[in-house]
């Protein structure tokens, strides 16, 4: 999403915020009002994908734009502006939205639209935007754009008015003379410093005509080229969710990052990385890298005394099945201590409540292979998990957890910590049916709350409440922005969630703190949301700092 929130005082348009958030499909523009929660317009459909093109082609779309205030006590009349742009994508794996026609792969220039400007009476409800797209001669390969949806907002002077904007993306696939190869380069791999955490960094580039989707390991080896860690990269607008997958368009760089958890002591160290994309592509890089002392800091959690060091991968399973089926999925353990470890596994319900182990739990259709192991020092070893749906299961989602502990003989752990130990997988097993199940990301948030420090050494805190009111898990994402007594946004911090997921009908809570101390005065704190669905959830308080 981008997010543009505008001033309008005296007839004068102050731009006081932007901020860019990528998404492949839809960029979606909402500020909001005091008065009003949802846009007035809606736009249908978001994204056109024309595949089989081939030079010379003509193509004609619509897209359907509603005047959502139509039936509501303030219903009004809507003007809306309609425009070409094109988009990029970021190393963030999000998109930047950019002047039509300067992307080397646009294909704004091959739009015509039948309007650029109209007026939906409240009466009327709906109208239709019709344009065709004209495909030039010696072209070929992953074109795209977008067209830019945006309600006009009116000048009310003295007060904050909103105005949504959509962006519906259009990706050309347009065949050429010759077979189209995915291609790609890593053009950089590094052990970077983000808070003081030693971060793996590395950048790929698409060098293709189409779109490529690697997914990225890290290793971490001595001098004696002992596996000290193992783990998944993952570009950052896909951190959140844990897929490990991005898309990346053509000629776009995305950086695929992961966090050494583990502390390393001073010393030279072995960094590196592998790529797989396609059926065939792969990608290795290689680097030295020297560690000194005081380079780096390392989460608390992570470096506790006697804490056991292992990964268990994924942390969520997704898992496809349909009806009457089988499946085998696999988990990664990963031994990362210096000495040998002893697991066990163990398959558990993903609720303690009685009505959502009934509704949503896949423990039946799910068999471990194995339930215990021993690993020796920098050894990974995959275990097999087996999914058998039945005939008769209804389509849709269940969910389990493994819950993985190890323990070591020689290693004695300090008291309370054996929390440390354990980790969790959450299973999504989709039963798949004749009759297609619609996902619905939906969440609604409950609290919003800010919590003043109670000492100097503490730092101040907001968490926000939520739950899920859709028919699929959330993995939601979140930031909060900080404004003055001005307006004026002074900070921006990310919301971490609590849970790798929650469960439709649950519960869920996001935290996020405060490690700034802002001056003494009167805030307001924006929590922005995105459950997945198609609006972010907002929601404003008034807090002090004194």
């Amino acid at each position: 999403m981008l997010l543009s929130l505008f001033f309008l005082r005296s007839g004068k348009c102050h731009i006081v915020f932007k901020y860019v958030l990528f998404s492949l499909y839809l960029l979606f523009l909402a500020s909001f009002s005091i008065d009003r929660a949802f846009a007035h317009i809606g736009v249908k459909p978001l994204s056109f994908d024309f595949k089989n093109l081939r030079s010379g082609d003509n193509v004609d779309f619509e897209i359907k734009i509603d005047n959502n205030s139509t039936g509501f006590r303030d219903e009004k009349d809507i003007n809306v502006n309609i425009y070409l742009s094109d988009f990029v994508q970021t190393l963030r794996g999000e998109a930047s939205y950019i002047l039509a026609c300067t992307n080397p792969y646009s294909c704004a220039s091959w739009i015509t639209l039948d309007k650029t400007a109209l007026e939906i009476k409240h009466h009327e409800g709906v109208s239709i935007l019709k344009g065709t797209i004209r495909v030039p001669t010696n072209v070929q390969g992953l074109h795209y754009a977008a067209v830019m949806v945006e309600e006009v907002a009116k000048k009310i002077k003295g007060k904050i008015k909103i105005s949504f904007r959509y962006a519906v993306a259009i990706r050309l696939y347009i065949k050429g003379f010759r077979t189209f190869v995915e291609r790609a380069e890593i053009e950089k791999l590094s052990l970077e410093k983000i808070d003081g955490n030693p971060l793996i960094e590395a950048v790929v580039e698409n060098t293709s005509e189409v779109f490529i989707a690697p997914q990225a390991t890290a290793q971490i080896k001595d001098k004696e080229r002992r596996v000290l860690g193992q783990l998944t990269l993952f570009a950052p607008a896909k951190e959140q969710s844990q897929e490990p997958k991005c898309r990346i368009y053509p000629g776009a760089k995305v950086a695929f990052r992961g966090r050494v958890e583990k502390p390393l002591p001073p010393g030279k160290y072995i960094l590196s990385a592998s790529f797989q994309y396609g059926k065939y592509g792969r990608l290795n890089a290689r680097e030295e890298i020297v560690i000194k002392e005081g380079d780096y800091q390392f989460d608390e959690a992570a470096s506790v005394t006697g804490g056991l060091q292992y990964q268990v991968e994924p942390g969520i399973l997704l898992c496809q099945v349909p009806a009457g089926g089988f499946k085998t999925n696999l988990i990664n353990i990963t031994n990362n201590e210096q000495e040998r470890l002893d697991f066990t596994l163990k398959l558990e319900d993903p609720a303690d409540k009685e009505k959502m182990k009934a509704l949503f739990s896949a423990f039946k259709y799910l068999e471990l292979t194995k339930k215990s192991l021993t690993l020796e020092p920098s050894r990974s070893q995959k275990i097999l998990l087996k999914a058998t749906v039945p005939k008769d299961a209804q389509p849709g989602e269940r969910y389990a957890r493994i819950i993985t502990e190890a323990t070591s003989e020689g290693k004695t752990l300090p008291e309370g910590s054996l929390k440390e130990g354990k980790k969790e997988v959450y299973v999504v097993l989709d039963v798949l049916g004749r009759k297609k199940v619609e996902k619905k990301k939906e969440g609604r948030i409950d609290t919003f709350v800010f919590h003043p420090a109670s000492s100097p050494k503490e730092s101040m805190s907001f968490e926000v409440a939520f739950h899920n009111k859709g028919n699929t898990y959330l993995v939601p994402e979140g930031k909060i922005i900080i404004y003055n007594a001005e307006r004026k946004p002074v900070q921006q911090i990310p919301l971490r969630a609590q849970d790798k997921l929650v469960l439709p009908g649950l519960a869920g809570v996001l935290k996020a703190e405060l490690k700034e101390k802002p001056a003494a005065g009167e805030y307001v704190a924006e929590a922005q949301i995105d459950f997945g669905g198609e609006r972010k959830a907002l929601r404003r308080i008034s807090f002090e700092v004194k």
